[in-house]
Order: structure tokens, then sequence, then C-alpha cells
């Protein structure tokens, strides 16, 4: 329904799937991220931004379909997207919100370089990622 609208921008904001945690005795097919990113890349002019259930411990390899950070400028305005999970971190069995010391580095980069006007792309509610930054 998405692609047959056309949009011109299509934003997702994490959480495509449930796959933070463990998996241990469950059934389901590995092909999942798969069966999902397929369906959703078909939406033209799409851009993703990373959630917390967007990664199994055990498949890392899913990070090949998009990057966890990036910036896009359009006109005067500069996307940044920002990955509000850090990995390195990761609590078994949950999906609290963390950021590295590095990506928020980055962010700061990205917000300083230059005079456009910023919209961040985050999956979590800035009101609970920016007291760790």
């Amino acid at each position: 329904l998405l692609s047959a609208l056309n949009p011109t921008l299509t934003v997702l904001l994490g959480d495509l799937v449930n796959g933070s945690g463990d998996y241990t005795g469950s059934d389901m097919d590995d092909s999942w991220f798969a069966n999902v990113w397929n369906t959703f890349k078909r939406t033209p002019n799409l851009l993703w931004v990373k959630g917390n259930h967007d990664i199994d411990p055990g498949h890392y390899e899913f990070y090949d379909w998009s990057e966890e950070l990036w910036s896009l400028n359009i006109g005067v305005f500069k996307l940044v997207a920002f990955d509000t999970f850090d990995e390195g971190r990761v609590i078994r069995e949950t999906s609290h919100t963390f950021i590295s010391a590095s990506d928020t580095i980055w962010l700061r980069r990205r917000l300083k370089e230059d005079d456009r006007v910023k919209i961040v792309l985050a999956h979590h509610l800035f009101s609970q990622w920016r007291p760790f930054a």
C-alpha cells in the first residue's frame, strides 16, 4: 500500500521486528529480518533508523542492510539518523536505551558541521537518551 502511494520520503524509526534479546527455545526462522526488510525496501525513497529491537545478538550481519549512523543533506535541511542503542552494552534479555561515547561524538560533529536546519531521527524519545549523552 505504501509503495502504491509513491511517497516523497518515508522514514522508519526502528523496531521493524522484535529481535532484541535471546531466542532460546524459539522456533523462529532465521530469515525473519530479511523477510521484513525485503518487504519494506520496495517502498520508494525509504530511510531507516535502527531500533533497539532490530538486532538479534546472534545475527549482526543484519547491519549490512543499513548504516547505523547516517546524515543526508536535502536543501537547507540535514537529516541525522542517530542510533540510540549501543550493542556494546547489551544486557541479556533487555533492550534498554544506551548510547556510546563514539556515537555521541559523531552526533555532535554532524550538528555543528554546517548551518543547515538539523532534524535528528532517532528510535527512542529524546528524553530517554539525552541523559546518557
